[in-house]
């Protein structure tokens, strides 16, 4: 089967490669730097973050040598930037907002501890009945669920989807970006809508 790109043919047996199926069969197939490529192309146009696409520019600019400003680094710019977002969410709405950061969080030897408030995203995850909730924010949907020593926070649009991951039950701040496919305009539109909002949300019972 060729690269649906370049329109080589694809070694199956040794090469990396991407696919696409449906009902079992491989109906797209593209070398894994082609659809990188293409994902690159894409984010220049579009200006669209995918995991993948991420993940790939940040191991590039790291082992780089001699560096020329490209696209790599627009990429991480743009993750940089989203991640600024995140540590807000994650003070403000995760724990629960604090009303001084110096004076009420600490540090238990080398690491920053918030105090644990009922009036938290994690803690409606951590109470609800099987450790999910779930909302709707205006045109996306918030959801939260816990699950082998993670928690996971999910915003989701028509258009975008972001999912953050911290460690459950843990006060430490350490939320980061597990996947994400969106701009990063959308992305940090819902993170602070949900950051802002959360407080007014009315969280459905898992399985209602």
């Amino acid at each position: 089967m060729n690269c649906e790109e370049c329109n080589r043919q694809v070694d199956r047996e040794r090469g990396r490669f991407v696919e696409w199926r449906k009902d079992g069969q491989v109906v797209r197939i593209q070398h894994e730097e082609c659809a990188d490529e293409v994902d690159r192309r894409d984010f220049a146009t579009t200006g669209r973050l995918k995991s993948n696409l991420t993940l790939k520019a940040r191991l590039r600019a790291d082992h780089a040598g001699l560096h020329v400003w490209g696209i790599d680094d627009d990429i991480n710019a743009a993750m940089d930037r989203l991640r600024i977002d995140i540590k807000r969410f994650e003070v403000d709405a995760w724990f629960g907002g604090v009303s001084s950061e110096i004076e009420v969080s600490k540090y238990h030897g080398k690491q920053l501890v918030y105090p644990r408030t009922k009036k938290s995203m994690q803690s409606a995850i951590e109470d609800s009945e099987h450790r999910t909730i779930e909302a709707r924010l205006g045109d996306f949907t918030v959801t939260g669920q816990e699950m082998a020593g993670r928690a996971m926070v999910e915003l989701e649009s028509a258009a975008c989807r972001v999912t953050l991951i911290a460690a459950a039950r843990e006060q430490t701040p350490r939320m980061g970006v597990l996947g994400i496919d969106g701009t990063e305009e959308e992305c940090r539109r819902m993170i602070n809508a949900t950051r802002e909002g959360w407080r007014d949300l009315a969280w459905k019972k898992s399985g209602s």
